[in-house]
């Protein structure tokens, strides 16, 4: 084969390879799964978009359910409240209307005896106390002597004393404790003994001191 018919040859190949169609379709077909994958990537990131929208419009929706339920319910908790204040609220109204009575009375009397005037103060605070009862509330004190109990009682003060046996008892009750079957309510509030030994002999000798 001489020169000419080589080149020929080769010619007669290189237009086969550019006009053979196979070819052309698989250089095309080459960019296609790029192109199909970054669609399906716009497409999920649409989905994702779409239920990210509903989820935040859920959450919206929960939070305002949630704050309606709160404020029905802080109402019904008020309602019950106050219904069961009632009958305190009108017990409290009756002393009200006693106590306005009583100074009506005493601004028409010229001359007040003081002891129907603690009579009249007695009276009101028995009506206190039976106020209290109806509800649940009892008050309670204690006698000279009585073990002081810090569950029970407040010290309000402190008593000297040489007796050893009186040593952190009661001296005196200075206000009643309330209390219920669940709580106490206001402790009993007293003077309680202290042991101070020789104290007797103290107290002579600060006396004959000041002499």
């Amino acid at each position: 084969m001489n020169n000419s018919e080589e080149t020929k040859v080769v010619d007669d190949l290189e237009v086969d390879v550019q006009t053979t169609p196979g070819v052309e379709l698989d250089l095309e077909s080459s960019s296609q799964p790029a192109t199909t994958l970054l669609n399906e990537i716009n497409e999920r990131i649409e989905i994702l978009t779409k239920r990210l929208e509903e989820a935040n419009r859920l959450s919206l929706d929960r939070e305002r359910i949630i704050d309606s339920l709160h404020n029905e319910n802080q109402s019904l908790r008020q309602g019950e409240l106050q219904q069961a204040l009632l009958p305190v609220l009108r017990d409290s109204i009756r002393l009200f209307d006693d106590l306005k009575q009583t100074s009506l009375n005493y601004a028409e009397r010229d001359n007040l005896a003081p002891a129907n005037v603690a009579r009249d103060f007695q009276c009101f605070a028995e009506t206190v106390s039976d106020i209290l009862y109806r509800h649940g509330i009892e008050s309670y004190s204690a006698a000279e002597g009585d073990p002081f109990d810090s569950k029970d009682h407040r010290v309000l003060g402190v008593v000297q004393t040489s007796i050893k046996e009186k040593d952190r008892t009661i001296a005196r009750t200075i206000r009643e404790g309330f209390r219920s079957n669940l709580t106490t309510v206001r402790l009993l509030e007293a003077e309680v003994y202290r042991y101070v030994p020789d104290i007797d002999s103290q107290n002579k000798d600060e006396a004959s001191g000041t002499r």
